[in-house]
């Protein structure tokens, strides 16, 4: 079987991380989603064309080298959506007679696959997976003929309705035959002022039948910055066995499960408690704490005096001293001042909210640090309040605290006021 992965649009819901690089190579347990997509296609494909667009030259080397180093028997092909208008014009690049297709920001596991290919070869029919969620107006939701069964006629499907008939939504994973393609030329421009892949298959379903198949594991729509902090906990959690693949020192201490790449150091006195990833030629310690729930990049320091915990930092970022970075997503190389503090928790202990394509949304979460983009440098001192976004390249003055989202490419003055760097 073939299988699409529509990879092309930006996700400007998650910047500052998406400045810098496609949602679909954001990090997550140690690989990119992008990575855990192709490994759940490809015990089912011989073939996986991935549509790119934004940044598209990042997809591209990775796919490379995904390519050389893990999978040579799987034939990967790139087609490029020339304008970023919906998913349905993505699916139009391509052409297959029946294929898996599946939306590259959502994180799901073989199983779903497993699941989908053996309903196809039963039924022979397109089929959309969903599933049961609390918040289903934030999705397509799914209207089907046959509550209570594995495997159901498709009634309705509404992108992000404002009052949700249903509470199974639409995952973003699919298996279609070429009927499909039909359906997408005929589509109009959405309400979103984009070409849906959904209105495509409301279309199918209108001349024959789609089913739906109502999957009960996990999955997840990474949509908005603590959505990936969400899964990078769950894939950390599923961790069972360690691999330690760098120098422990003996008077660290080590609490499986955690994998350490090659060329990494764990120094004296520091405390490694899984699960933890840490990368390839990393420095940590001596004196830390890398607390649960922790994936480090590449080319990482964490110094002395210094404890992290639920959290992802990315290659080549320094925490060298006297910092605390809890609940946050720290950029790719960033520096992080001694004593520069990330706080993740309300005096009342309600949800933090966080500044998302200009509107401020409830995360849901009690606790949630700061998201800071790639190159941003904190001076000695600096304190952040929960929930605020630091965009690329910018930087704070020393002692200074952060009450409100900075923008890229600024200075962030001991008085507040914020300088554009030109």
């Amino acid at each position: 079987m073939k299988a699409v992965i529509l990879s092309a649009g930006q996700g400007k819901r998650l910047a500052p991380l998406t400045l810098t690089r496609p949602k679909h190579l954001l990090p997550v347990g140690g690989r990119p989603i992008l990575g855990y997509t192709l490994a759940a296609l490809s015990p089912h494909v011989d073939e996986i064309t991935v549509v790119v667009g934004y940044k598209q030259e990042m997809i591209r080397e990775y796919l490379k080298r995904w390519e050389e180093e893990v999978h040579h028997s799987i034939t990967l092909r790139c087609v490029t959506q020339k304008t970023l208008d919906g998913t349905a014009s993505a699916l139009a690049e391509t052409d297959y007679d029946e294929f898996i297709c599946v939306n590259g920001d959502v994180f799901f596991e073989k199983q779903l696959v497993d699941a989908l290919v053996n309903l196809y070869r039963e039924y022979g029919k397109s089929l959309l997976s969903a599933a049961r969620v609390s918040n289903p107006e934030h999705y397509g939701v799914v209207s089907i003929s046959g509550e209570g069964e594995e495997v159901s006629p498709l009634g309705k499907i509404v992108e992000k309705p404002v009052k949700p008939g249903s509470n199974l939504v639409n995952i973003g994973v699919y298996i279609f035959t070429g009927s499909i393609y039909k359906h997408i030329q005929e589509v109009c421009v959405s309400a979103r002022g984009e070409f849906e892949l959904t209105d495509a298959i409301q279309r199918l379903g209108r001349e024959e039948d789609v089913l739906v198949y109502e999957y009960k594991g996990y999955w997840k729509d990474v949509g908005r910055p603590w959505d990936l902090l969400d899964l990078n906990r769950y894939v950390l959690g599923r961790m069972r066995d360690s691999v330690i693949g760098g120098f422990v020192d003996g008077k660290a201490v080590v609490v499986p499960p955690l994998v350490i790449g090659q060329g990494t150091t764990i120094k004296p006195g520091a405390y490694v408690e899984g699960p933890v990833v840490i990368g390839d030629d990393c420095e940590i310690g001596p004196n830390c704490y890398i607390r649960p729930y922790t994936s480090i990049g590449d080319d990482v320091k964490v110094g002395n005096a210094v404890e992290i915990k639920n959290s992802i930092l990315f290659s080549h970022t320094r925490v060298a001293h006297l910092s605390y970075v809890g609940d946050s997503i720290i950029g790719e190389c960033c520096n992080l001042g001694a004593g520069t503090i990330t706080a993740n928790l309300r005096h009342d202990g309600r949800n933090i909210k966080m500044s998302v394509e200009g509107r401020l949304v409830d995360s849901g979460e009690r606790k949630l640090g700061v998201v800071m983009g790639d190159n941003c440098k904190t001076g000695v001192g600096t304190m952040l309040y929960p929930g605020r976004k630091l965009g690329p390249n910018s930087w704070t003055n020393v002692g200074t605290i952060v009450r409100r989202d900075i923008p890229p490419n600024s200075i962030l003055h001991e008085d507040g006021t914020i300088e554009r760097i030109t």
